[in-house]
């Protein structure tokens, strides 16, 4: 999905193309809101800006039944200021005893926890981009995608690239939430007036 930087957009909202989980699709439309101060970053939504901002809601399966309604429900929410992006996340499940969130380290694979990723294409170009991921115990997860060509090996992924963003995570009786921070410095666009986003929430026992 692509969001306006916010010398790109006169008005309070800005349109974004939004594709959630399903590749080589059309981007779908939704909107993220532009607010005058950051939200509360503790790993909850109940910051009233939170609720403000509309949820992209519609994800699809990429495994094992690809364009397929997703087997749980996700909710993602997106703000921005002058000086960064913020992403709320929703993750539901029907058997929150079931949700797996083990790793508490940076930067390990979290391929064996639930966790959320969020792919952010700088250039617009869906050949690249910046691997942000977060599990239900906040642990961060993140690295580059270098010329992705689309195939199924998803590109060369360096999971040396840092970059600086704030995140937080909590478990609760219906799925798990999530709140992000990622300042446009970490993204380093110049003068670019849009940046595409890909949002995949996995959930590890249902797989």
């Amino acid at each position: 999905m692509g969001v306006l930087p916010p010398d790109c957009s006169g008005g309070s909202q800005s349109l974004i193309s939004a594709l959630a989980s399903v590749p080589d699709t059309e981007p779908r439309v939704a909107a993220a809101l532009r607010v005058d101060h950051a939200p509360k970053l503790d790993g909850t939504l109940d910051d009233p800006l939170w609720q403000s901002a509309k949820p992209i809601t519609d994800f699809r399966q990429k495994e094992p039944y690809e364009g397929q309604p997703a087997t749980e429900k996700t909710e993602a929410r997106i703000l921005y200021t002058r000086k960064a992006v913020y992403f709320g996340i929703h993750c539901y499940d029907s058997e929150p005893s079931r949700i797996i969130a083990t790793e508490l380290r940076r930067d390990v694979s979290q391929d064996l926890d639930d966790h959320f990723e969020i792919l952010i294409d700088s250039n617009h170009n869906r050949r690249g981009g910046y691997v942000f991921e977060i599990n239900p115990l906040g642990t961060q997860s993140d690295g580059l995608i270098v010329e992705e060509q689309g195939a199924t090996d998803g590109g060369d992924f360096d999971r040396g690239w840092d970059g600086v963003w704030t995140s937080e995570a909590r478990i609760t009786a219906d799925g798990w939430t999530a709140t992000i921070e990622i300042p446009f410095t970490t993204l380093n666009f110049t003068k670019l007036c849009d940046l595409g986003f890909e949002f995949e929430a996995i959930h590890s026992e249902k797989e």
